[in-house]
């Protein structure tokens, strides 16, 4: 548009001074504007009828329909901003990854054509075909690698060394197993080094671990069983059991074992807490702890359990009764001398014929003398629980032919025979031999069914108190053992001090006759005083039992009306009430009616195992619904652990694969075979399938790429 120029000799009329004005105005705005100067539109003039651009950000709101318009954006209320999904899986860095708080459906649509946007965009178009490629590749090779984890699998069960891992392979190869040799695709990528093998057993510990991790967040209680050793290596280590319930039934499984930097009660804990962080197992369900009583582990201001029941003030802490039944023996063995010393002479007698070929070779030869059955002696060990009855049992066994050849290697002038000959053929060693092998005999009945893994309750009072008597009546009435060897012997001391045994001459005199009757009358009363001392009747344990079918009365009597009060009385008070800071497990008012009702029930389940009972219940499908309470009780019940036996077996597996040869294992290697090999499952229901999925996840495999 020309330029007008006016001077001041032009005439300013109406119209003239019109159009100045408007391209005065239009020059002010060409030059104050943001508008793009090579634009042909012009640039809009402020029209205060409609809102201006910050009264728009003021205003705005995230609508929801912009969610369908745009699927990839969504508005996230805690931080008021709005985000895009395909940008934050490609890790694009934008104000829509950072979060954008300007509410605009301008900006969206500015994003949605950005350059960051659309390069995201063609990530996850790659990344949905690289994914698809590789289920493809993994569907190719599950066969062979699968067959490869189940000869791992295998050897692990029968604690075989990883080295015959290629052995195994070679072997299956000769014999035209194709799905084994398929793994070695190239010569980088054999899967045959030890550390392919430890891949591959880590993934089948993980099937087993997130099984056992996810029934026990599902089951509403859970035990732990623990003990602490010391391998072959004189490493610290610590075994871990859970007992929980599966499909109403209580299920014992290994946990881990555990690498200890120490042995006080803070680094055990510790260790413990760390674990169950780990699998993000929740404290509170812990409801009960057994361990092997070491002070550590029970002591009242900062043992193990105590720190236990920190986290659960509710938890029920018990010392393994297998190993309260073995101390109260030991113990009462070790109170007198002569017992002391009879011990001494069994593992003499052991390691005399252990650690010699020749001695061992002569008595088989006399055992063929004398047409007997072969049975080795046993040493007694303090932390074996049937080793005193098993050593015993022996020497009486091989007595006659014990006899005979030492008294052949001590003519020979062997000085360690004559001294074995000397002690053994005495009245007082027979008789106290007889004696005890009556009496460890009855222990070692207790602690088998000490061992079982479906101990209830009742049966402790059921096994110690019959085991108290009879032990008791053998102070005036001799047991079977004892009571042979009396009708063999003499019954007074013979004139020449000696008497025939089973061919062998043996010394006898009063003194040793009135040793025995005091050692024999000592030991029962220190033995019973010990059993009765270490199994008191707890009150926990007894209230729980009035769940056990065995003790309600029958069904419409007059005791049924009473029966449990004391026992509720008590569970209330310790499960009823709110302790530090934790909530009541049960509601005492609802659980009192609901016993009340329930006792009533429980006669039709006489004759049933209290377990059997309990499980049979909780089975009905309305049951947690009438007695929620007592279904918590009968849960109690199953879970709670009474022993750590499980924890014995644990490190008895634990040195079947820790060997000598095998000494430089570490203890998280250990661990995973112990995961495998202790899982009940076999080759032919564990999830093989699970496992080569977290391989394949745990990081990238050539494998994949042929």
């Amino acid at each position: 548009m020309p330029l007008v120029v006016i001077n001041s000799q032009t005439l300013w009329t109406p119209q003239l001074f019109t159009i100045v004005t408007l391209r005065s105005a239009m020059i002010t705005n060409f030059f104050t504007s943001s508008h793009d100067p090579g634009s042909k539109v012009p640039a809009k003039v402020h029209n205060s009828s409609k809102k201006s651009r910050s009264d728009r950000l003021q205003n705005s709101k995230f609508k929801p329909q912009w969610s369908k318009i745009f699927p990839c954006i969504y508005f996230d209320a805690d931080a008021d901003a709005m985000y895009c999904k395909d940008c934050k899986t490609a890790k694009m860095i934008n104000s829509f990854t950072i979060g954008c708080q300007t509410m605009l459906k301008d900006n969206i649509q500015k994003h949605i054509k950005s350059a960051d946007h659309k390069k995201a965009i063609q990530t996850k178009i790659m990344r949905t075909d690289w994914d698809q490629g590789i289920a493809t590749a993994n569907k190719t090779h599950e066969k062979e690698v699968t067959a490869a984890m189940s000869n791992i699998y295998w050897m692990a069960k029968h604690n075989l060394s990883t080295s015959l891992y290629n052995g195994v392979n070679d072997l299956l190869d000769f014999h035209g197993v194709e799905s084994v040799s398929a793994i070695q695709k190239a010569k980088n990528a054999k899967y045959t080094s030890s550390d392919s093998v430890l891949d591959m057993q880590i993934a089948l510990a993980k099937v087993v671990d997130e099984e056992i991790i996810e029934d026990m967040k599902a089951s509403i209680y859970y035990s732990v069983m623990l003990d602490e050793s010391t391998d072959r290596t004189t490493e610290k280590t610590l075994m871990l059991y859970v007992r929980y319930i599966k499909s109403n039934v209580s299920v014992t499984r290994f946990l881990s074992v555990l690498e200890l930097s120490g042995g006080t009660a803070d680094v055990i804990f510790t260790a413990v807490k760390t674990l169950f962080d780990m699998y993000d197992l929740d404290f509170s369900k812990c409801i009960s702890i057994s361990t092997d009583g070491a002070s550590v582990m029970t002591g009242i201001r900062s043992g193990v359990t105590t720190k236990f029941s920190e986290q659960n003030p509710f938890i029920i802490k018990t010392h393994c009764i297998a190993h309260r039944l073995a101390l109260a023996s030991s113990q009462a063995a070790n109170s007198i001398n002569y017992l002391k010393k009879y011990q001494g002479t069994l593992n003499e007698v052991y390691k005399y014929y252990h650690h010699s070929c020749k001695h061992m070779s002569e008595l088989k030869a006399m055992a063929t003398i004398f047409d007997k059955a072969e049975k080795r002696f046993q040493e007694v060990f303090s932390t074996r629980w049937l080793s005193f009855e098993g050593s015993v049992s022996s020497l009486l066994h091989n007595f006659d032919i014990l006899i005979g050849c030492l008294l052949v290697d001590e003519e020979g002038g062997n000085i360690v025979a004559g001294g074995l000959v000397r002690f053994i053929s005495t009245y007082e060693f027979l008789a106290v031999s007889h004696f005890m092998g009556d009496v460890m005999g009855i222990v070692c009945r207790v602690s088998r069914v000490f061992q079982r893994e479906d101990l209830t309750f009742s049966v402790i009072k059921d096994v110690i108190d019959p085991a108290c008597a009879a032990i008791l009546g053998m102070k005036s009435t001799a047991g079977p053992k004892l009571e042979s060897f009396l009708s063999e012997v003499p019954s007074e001391v013979q004139e020449s001090g000696n008497f025939l045994f089973g061919g062998n001459l043996i010394k006898d005199s009063p003194s040793q006759r009135s040793n025995f009757e005091s050692l024999r009358v000592k030991f029962i009363d220190q033995l019973v005083l010990n059993l009765q001392s270490r199994f008191p009747s707890q009150q926990i344990f007894q209230s729980l039992s009035i769940f056990d079918p065995q003790f309600v009365p029958s069904a419409g009597s007059q005791e049924l009306l009473s029966y449990g009060k004391e026992q509720v009385d008590f569970l209330c008070k310790h499960f009823g009430q709110d302790k530090g800071g934790h909530k009541a497990l049960i509601s005492e008012v609802h659980f009192r009616e609901e016993w009340f009702m329930f006792k009533q029930v429980l006669p039709g389940y006489k004759g049933v195992r209290m377990d059997s009972a309990l499980s049979s219940l909780l089975c009905k499908d309305s049951f947690a619904v009438d007695y929620p309470n007592v279904a918590n009780f009968l849960s109690i019940c199953l879970v709670s652990a009474l022993s750590s036996v499980d924890c014995e077996r644990g490190f008895s597996r634990y040195n079947l694969i820790k060997t000598y040869l095998r000494n430089r294992l570490m203890v998280s290697s250990v661990n995973t075979l112990l995961k495998i090999c202790l899982h009940p499952s076999d080759l032919r229901s564990f999830r093989f399938r699970r496992a080569f999925e977290l391989w394949c996840k745990a990081k990238d495999r050539r494998i994949l790429f042929y």
